[in-house]
């Protein structure tokens, strides 16, 4: 897997004014699109009324996460594969802004996603 590192630099001031223009331009090229693509993936997130929207498997994933199951478990009780759980479990941690099983089960009690009486 390759990895992103920074080089080195361009300095600017010792190429001529057409490359120095046309290297600005593919830099503002790139720039846009990093950050139109940030934005439409947190857009995502959410729902019209801004609220964290998590779909029905996902809902379900997180309840069985807040009964203690395992990944397996939960992709034997959903029927679906260990990497479909995993799969799931990433978006949720991505929508919920956490980083285990716990603070989910947390967060999603505290947005009122899940209850604790239902499980």
């Amino acid at each position: 897997m390759a990895e992103n590192k920074i080089i080195g630099y361009l300095d600017l001031s010792t190429i001529d004014v057409k490359l120095k223009k046309e290297l600005m331009a593919i830099a503002i090229l790139l720039r846009d699109k990093v950050v139109n693509s940030f934005i439409r993936r947190k857009s995502s997130l959410f729902d019209k009324k801004g609220q964290i929207e998590l779909n029905d498997v996902q809902i379900k994933i997180l309840e069985l996460m807040a009964k203690g199951l395992k990944r397996g478990e939960i992709a034997d009780k959903l029927c679906c594969s260990k990497s479909n759980t995993k799969y799931h479990k990433s978006r949720i941690f991505d929508k919920l802004g956490v980083n285990s099983k716990v603070e989910a089960v947390l967060e999603g009690v505290r947005r009122g996603l899940i209850s604790l009486e239902e499980i």
